[in-house]
């Protein structure tokens, strides 16, 4: 490697936060005693991010979000990357993902890895249970069912149900597999104000009739 001197014998180009880097990096070189992490403030623009990958669905709502490509899919199969020399420390990755799993932690990471995008978290596909073809995540499609489990929508139905383990295209077939497949659940009849006033008036008569009873129980003090 060539020595930090020779480093800085020309001039560095590129964007700010490339200048900021080639700087950092020489200093780090040239210091008395180097350290390969060295934690920030919070707020400061250089960092990595902290996440429960056991409450992570791979939604990949960060991904998304984050605006200088330091968050990474993968086109082939559900992965979530991270690549720590791109993260500016926004916190749009925090805020967006719908588990709130992600966390920040500023800091200065000197070694090749913050460099290269290393994964977090990967699954295999789900598979659909209709069909097997591969769609989701196994995280993600139980999450849904664990929560949608009690519905009033799909509590009457376990069919109903299942058809969230589907894909987009068994989903469709097996709704319409049923008799009435656009038929819904009855609609409440709704209320009006004659119902509230008859429901007053059976109330203030059921009350009247138990005061009459308590007074014709009560004993004679002649």
């Amino acid at each position: 490697a060539a020595a930090p001197t020779d480093a800085a014998s020309f001039l560095p180009m590129g964007s700010k936060r490339t200048v900021i880097g080639l700087a950092l990096g020489h200093l780090h070189a040239g210091a008395p005693a180097p350290v390969d992490i060295l934690p920030l403030a919070p707020g400061a623009p250089f960092g990595t991010v902290e996440v429960d990958t056991e409450g992570c669905t791979l939604c990949l709502a960060c991904v998304s979000a984050c605006p200088t490509g330091a968050l990474l899919d993968n086109p082939d199969r559900p992965m979530l990357r991270f690549r720590e020399e791109a993260c500016v420390q926004c916190g749009l990755c925090r805020v967006t993902c719908p588990e709130s799993v992600v966390a920040l932690a500023p800091r200065l990471n000197f070694t090749g890895s913050a460099r290269e995008a290393a994964v977090i978290k990967e699954e295999e596909p789900f598979a659909c249970v209709r069909c097997g073809k591969p769609f989701g995540t196994a995280s993600s499609i139980e999450r849904m069912v664990e929560q949608l489990t009690g519905h009033s929508m799909f509590a009457d139905d376990p069919a109903t149900l299942e058809r969230v383990r589907m894909c987009a295209d068994c989903r469709v077939t097996a709704q319409f597999e049923i008799e009435n497949p656009m038929v819904g659940r009855p609609r409440p009849l709704t209320r009006t104000t004659e119902d509230h006033l008859r429901e007053r008036e059976k109330a203030n008569a059921r009350a009247a009739h138990e005061a009459a009873q308590g007074k014709s129980g009560e004993p004679d003090e002649s």
